[in-house]
């Protein structure tokens, strides 16, 4: 009975030391750290536009190959749907072209060479 208690810790501990591992590689690749300035205060909103402020900043010496703000109308856009691209790290993306009285999926996004990551998604309706 010990030694089956003695290797099930033994499994759980080398289990564990190769999942912290793998996480930590990981962690290198997802070091971009995606912000979004925008609340429900700060946003403008008129019938078919929208702004959005954003704030890219990486832990990494990755370079940032593209940036900006992805939207559509279901939740979780991608740049392979809409998208604005800005040339700063910090920026407002002015979103023209909406269709009023519509909810619209917003999310600040970074990409280097190797990937692309997205913020915290924001979600906000154009005024009717």
């Amino acid at each position: 009975m010990k030694n089956f208690i003695l290797k099930g810790i033994a499994l759980f501990l080398f289990s564990f030391i190769t999942i912290s591992c793998s996480n930590e590689d990981d962690n290198e690749k997802l070091a971009l750290n995606i912000t979004s300035n925008t609340t429900e205060k700060n946003v403008k909103i008129t019938f078919t536009s929208i702004e959005i402020n954003g704030n890219i900043t990486s832990s990494v010496r990755e370079e940032i190959i593209s940036r900006g703000v992805s939207w559509g109308t279901t939740p979780h856009p991608t740049i392979n749907e809409n998208k604005v691209e800005e040339s700063n790290n910090t920026f407002t993306s002015k979103i023209r072209g909406l269709a009023p009285n519509t909810l619209y999926y917003f999310r600040v996004y970074a990409s280097s060479k190797a990937e692309t990551v997205y913020g915290p998604e924001l979600v906000f309706s154009t005024s009717n």
